[in-house]
């Protein structure tokens, strides 16, 4: 047995079974509010009420990496939170999922309290299965100031869902998962230091982990990646990356080392956990011999990302869920800026416009797109809190804050972020900004969608064209290029305005929003698409198509033997290889969702794909929105429409969960895909006949 002993915050880093514990104590602060609207009773709330605030935790885990008798893979362990009771309450609510607590004394729990203090008796215990709490009511009442003990002993699942602490005994905790684990206020209401012991029943010889070591920075991975080298690419550029943290956000990094460990079950692409970043094989290790100049680049832009969250999203942390846009769009944003200083012959920055820009453009546009930043008390269950990592916190998030920086410089709006930039200390008249950023920025923040501004250059009149129910305003920047000399900004504050210089004639021309950097598009007028220079207009039109096109040689390959026998055969194999996704000794959970969209993209697999899907319930709650986004991008058809309809209402009594928004923007996309063809669909024809007569 071995036997390993943990005694401050995160020196537990070197075993891989608390690989994110730091999740729990060190990410999140958050500033409780009770519900304005809380039920009959504080238990079917899904916020905690501030009453009571946690300490420090000692906590023994003990993981059975075999299975038992009856094939189960189980962890015990006990916990011991420390509290201290803010209000005087006869009531003790904590977070537990999925384990089974102990009896002790014929409770679940044993309360206890320090000092001179006497804690209160027990009255009742039971799990509140809704809510995820384990409920203890007292005959007394806890003081005021004092400090008490509250132990757990409990059984717990080694499952498989890559989720809590999981089969390869490692752990994602974030963002609810930590209940999973033991018991705790789960919602990390400090930053907490933590004792910990873990025992293992079996030296671990057949699961080799080693590391290399320069000064501070470690990479671990399995033995044979690092002895072929797998992790030099990403220990050389870490310290590159966090020197350029060190001085964009013009403070030092807060921990004495740094650690990234790549595990073969993952299912997120990393987790920026305090000190101990965890990341999937494939995201932190780069062979060299094998590997493609996307994985490097992946692999830097990913590093960069976790490593930025050290200082925003650990060091200075975030409210509550709602405000989630901040943390991840931030650290999307600057991910770009680290990986293009340690990588500065990559141009890395400009591969935002590609993969954050142009992508959440398609999402952000459907009537059932969400604004960046919701009420606090729309987002309290487990399942809300989970939705709000979606493409539009990472990806619009990455792109408001880019326009953000374009017109405060990036010293400044690295400090309005680190306050929400909601600080008066930016002088409206130092930035030449029409009105404070507050005011800007809640027009991009609190409102979903995104303007349409367009030009006539006949007139010099632009206009914000964006049809909503919702009459929105927006507050736009204009940066753009006349006669290929670039003019001095200016903003469009009302729906119509007159800009006497936007004028042209002749061959004179216009181009808005320079390199992108506003979030919004721009539709020109007849007599500009036709003046600009040919090679300028192919250059946008070429640039449009291939950026979001990569070569797919299986594309090819189903190209040339469409219309040969091999088809058919290549159609089994098909079938026969979405199979394997059931199979985690084929391939693994993480990349099970993966397969089945790389498959449904090429259009002679998305009806063997969509088919597997709905034959097979083949979900998983954590990937379901690539999945069904993956699948149902070109559908376009009255059919298709019904049969995703159905789909819906085959699973309606087990519901899709946090991810029912991603169901309901497929159905929007495929609705208007449908109305986009009927419309179209004439012309089209019509245009065809008439060039081919």
């Amino acid at each position: 047995m071995v036997r390993i002993h943990f005694s401050a915050m995160c020196v537990g880093c070197t075993f891989l079974g608390m690989a994110s514990l730091a999740t729990i104590v060190g990410l999140w602060t958050v500033q409780l509010f009770p519900s304005t609207e809380a039920p009959a009773e504080p238990w079917n709330e899904y916020r905690l009420p501030d009453t009571l605030v946690p300490d420090y935790y000692n906590i023994m885990l003990w993981p059975r990496l075999q299975p038992n008798v009856h094939g189960h893979f189980v962890f015990t362990g006990n916990s011991s939170v420390v509290f201290k009771c803010l209000r005087e309450t006869d009531l003790i609510l904590i977070h537990s999922n999925k384990l089974n607590l102990t009896s002790i004394d014929g409770y679940l729990a044993k309360l206890s309290a320090l000092g001179t203090s006497v804690a209160p008796s027990i009255h009742k215990t039971w799990m509140q299965e809704m809510t995820q709490y384990l409920v203890i009511q007292l005959k007394g009442k806890l003081k005021a100031g004092e400090f008490y003990e509250l132990y757990t002993e409990f059984v717990g699942e080694l499952a498989d869902d890559l989720a809590g602490f999981y089969r390869i005994a490692t752990s994602q905790m974030h963002p609810t998962h930590a209940r999973k684990t033991f018991p705790c206020f789960d919602e990390g209401t400090v930053a907490l230091s933590n004792g910990m012991e873990i025992n293992v029943d079996t030296v671990l010889d057949g699961q080799p982990v080693t590391y290399v070591c320069s000064e501070h920075i470690r990479i671990w991975a399995c033995k044979k990646a690092i002895e072929d080298g797998h992790g030099d690419y990403a220990l050389n550029i870490t310290g590159p990356i966090l020197k350029f943290f060190e001085k964009y956000y013009s403070v030092p990094y807060p921990l004495s080392k740094s650690d990234q460990i790549a595990l073969p079950d993952f299912y997120f692409g990393a987790m920026e956990n305090w000190g101990l970043v965890t990341d999937r094989e494939t995201n932190l290790l780069y062979d060299p011999v094998i590997s493609s100049n996307a994985n490097q680049e992946r692999t830097a832009t990913i590093i960069a990302h976790e490593l930025a969250h050290m200082w925003f999203g650990n060091l200075v942390t975030l409210k509550w869920w709602n405000e989630v846009w901040l943390n991840e769009g931030f650290a999307s944003y600057v991910s770009y800026l680290g990986a293009d200083f340690a990588e500065p012959s990559w141009n890395v920055k400009d591969l935002i416009i590609l993969k954050d820009v142009h992508r959440v453009f398609a999402v952000d546009a459907l009537a059932s797109s969400h604004p960046l930043s919701s009420k606090e008390e729309d987002i309290i269950k487990p399942e809300q809190i989970t939705e709000q990592f979606d493409t539009v916190t990472f990806s619009k998030g990455a792109s408001v804050l880019r326009m953000l920086s374009d017109f405060l410089t990036e010293p400044v709006l690295t400090y309005l972020t680190m306050f929400a930039y909601q600080n008066t200390a930016v002088d409206k008249s130092e930035t030449v900004l029409p009105l404070s950023v507050k005011e800007i920025m809640d027009r991009w923040v609190l409102q979903m969608g995104f303007p349409v501004v367009t030009v006539n250059t006949t007139t010099g009149q632009s206009f914000i064209q964006r049809p909503s129910p919702f009459k929105y305003e927006w507050i736009v920047p204009i940066i753009w290029m006349k006669a290929e000399v670039v003019q001095s900004r200016f903003w469009l504050t009302e729906k119509n305005t007159f800009h006497s210089d936007m004028k042209t004639t002749g061959n004179y021309w216009v181009l808005v929003n320079l390199n992108i950097t506003g979030y919004y598009r721009v539709n020109y007028d007849m007599r500009t698409g036709s003046v600009i220079p040919v090679i300028n207009r192919a250059q946008i039109v070429d640039d449009a198509f291939n950026l979001q096109s990569a070569s797919n040689n299986l594309d090819y390959f189903y190209l040339m033997f469409t219309q040969t026998d091999v088809y058919e055969l290549l159609q089994n194999y098909t079938r026969k290889y979405l199979g394997y996704t059931l199979d985690a000794a084929m391939i693994s959970k993480q990349d099970a969702t993966s397969v089945i969209v790389y498959i449904a993209s090429n259009p002679d697999g998305q009806t063997l794909a969509w088919d597997f899907v709905r034959r097979t319930g083949r979900i998983c709650s954590q990937s379901i929105v690539s999945l069904i986004r993956g699948i149902t991008k070109t559908f376009s058809t009255e059919s298709e429409l019904e049969k995703l309809l159905q789909f819906k209402s085959d699973n309606s009594e087990t519901g899709f969960g946090s991810e029912t928004a991603a169901l309901e923007q497929a159905i929007e996309k495929t609705k208007a895909n449908i109305k986009w063809v009927a419309e179209n669909q004439r012309d089209v024809t019509e245009w065809l006949v008439a060039e081919s007569a």
